[in-house]
């Protein structure tokens, strides 16, 4: 007998698992957040309106589409002729501080064209583009959160269906001026929902409730806190480097995402050592690969996962 439906969501059996979160990001030179009217298909790729998006990205550069759905007061929506397709993008070959954001206001009949140029637009390119098309209210405060997003993929995951929904359902009464909440499509790892990113500093979050999710905005809550919520940096290497800068993060606080980072990886049998160089400083974490852990399928038992996951661990964060 396999027991209540609650017992068998994903979420709760992670929870149970006790799996660090943290390494388990996306790591991607570019995120394509593209207004798409709802329902959204179970894989966003085969939305109608990105069903002819080509793009060849350059050898080396990746990309995430994900879909928006707007929480924004009706003064601020969207114009009635066009879609908001927002590329938040960093800077090739140099240290990672932060997203840059190009904004576009694209005609439905125009959005696969538009997301497949910006993919493969050069840096300089994105640069010229307007940063925030649609801008209404008083401009954010630099350095903080922006574009704050909540997975809500029910056809993906129910927990994020129901988990993130909920969530996102709270925070519409609480974002404050400058910054735009949205229901997004697949983040990966709905084993941790609710789940979410936060733009321009490019942070995956696990296990997401309303005080994290404000917390991170206005940078109020303590960052050793939010450390061990954060799934890792998308605008770092997955894995033990995403580890080694969330212990960047939990150590030296807030301050930590607003230096230029540059990390090095040297990988051994169990631990790997990660260097990173944060403004005039140096710091290096050695991470340990535990044994592998069931990624859970909702609604089934662990005995029945058919995907593993390398649970990291920090075993030591020192300057150099």
């Amino acid at each position: 007998m396999r027991g209540t439906d609650v017992d068998l969501r994903c979420s709760t059996l992670t929870r149970e698992l006790g799996v660090n979160p943290t390494g388990t990001a996306g790591s991607w030179h570019r995120v394509l957040l593209v207004e798409l009217p709802l329902p959204w298909p179970r894989s966003i790729e085969d939305h109608p309106l990105l069903a002819a998006v080509d793009a060849h990205a350059p050898s080396g550069r990746t990309h995430r589409i994900l879909a928006l759905a707007s929480a924004l007061s009706p003064e601020e929506a969207a114009p009635d002729d066009g879609l908001r397709v927002i590329c938040y993008w960093r800077p090739t070959d140099v240290p990672f501080l932060r997203f840059e954001r190009a904004e576009i206001c694209a005609p439905e009949d125009g959005v696969a064209e538009i997301v497949s140029h910006l993919i493969e637009a050069e840096d300089d390119e994105l640069a010229a583009l307007p940063a925030d098309s649609f801008a209404a209210g008083p401009a954010a405060i630099p350095h903080t959160v922006r574009d704050l997003l909540v997975c809500t993929h029910g056809k993906r995951d129910r927990c994020c269906g129901k988990l993130g929904t909920e969530l996102f359902r709270s925070l519409c009464a609480t974002m404050p001026t400058g910054v735009r909440l949205w229901r997004t499509s697949h983040t990966g790892g709905h084993r941790f929902a609710p789940t979410g990113l936060s733009f321009p500093d490019g942070g995956t979050w696990a296990g997401i409730d309303e005080e994290l999710a404000l917390g991170l905005i206005d940078r109020t809550i303590p960052a050793a806190v939010a450390a061990r919520r954060a799934r890792g940096s998308a605008g770092v290497p997955t894995g033990p480097a995403q580890v080694a800068d969330a212990a960047g993060l939990a150590t030296i606080g807030w301050a930590w995402l607003d230096v230029e980072r540059q990390v090095s990886i040297a990988t051994g049998d169990e631990d790997t050592t990660v260097s990173i160089t944060a403004g005039d400083r140096t710091y290096t974490a050695v991470v340990h690969a535990g044994p592998d852990v069931p990624v859970p399928d909702c609604g089934n038992p662990l005995d029945e996962a058919r995907k593993s996951m390398v649970d990291w661990h920090l075993v030591a964060f020192d300057e150099a």
